[in-house]
């Protein structure tokens, strides 16, 4: 159950954020920045800083256990390409790749949270709505362009 709020709330982050560098601005992941997204969520100046200021301290967080990430997985390689293969030493290794996957994950969740509390539940419920019509479009193009 846990693991499928995860994703959903990844999925929902990763399509939001794409959906606004599409936009007619570059938002970078600002979402709430996209006029129509924006319009749509009847977002107040207050909110407006409120996600900034939360996307901001995640962002920085997210860079740095993105890095961890890959100093993790190049070690991990590293490990995996030696002709004397120590199979303790790589599950060790993978271990720890995992544990900076989920500290990843987790900051990314943590955001989440933050524009849930934020946006308060009838306009998350809007959010997801305003998602998934997204993802509806986007399938439907990339249909038509086949």
């Amino acid at each position: 159950m846990f693991n499928s709020l995860r994703l959903m709330a990844l999925a929902i982050l990763a399509g939001l954020a794409a959906t606004a560098t599409h936009a007619d601005g570059d938002y970078r992941g600002r979402w709430w920045r996209t006029p129509a997204v924006a319009e749509q969520m009847q977002l107040s100046e207050a909110e407006i800083r409120q996600l900034d200021n939360a996307f901001e301290a995640a962002r920085i967080r997210m860079i740095e256990l993105k890095g961890q990430v890959e100093v993790e997985q190049g070690k991990l390689r590293a490990l995996m390409e030696q002709t004397d293969f120590n199979e303790a030493a790589v599950w060790e290794q993978h271990r720890r790749q995992e544990a900076a996957r989920t500290q990843l994950a987790d900051a990314r969740f943590g955001f989440l949270l933050q524009v849930r509390k934020i946006t308060g539940h009838n306009r998350f419920i809007k959010l997801l709505d305003i998602r998934e019509e997204q993802k509806k479009k986007r399938y439907k193009e990339k249909k038509e362009e086949f």
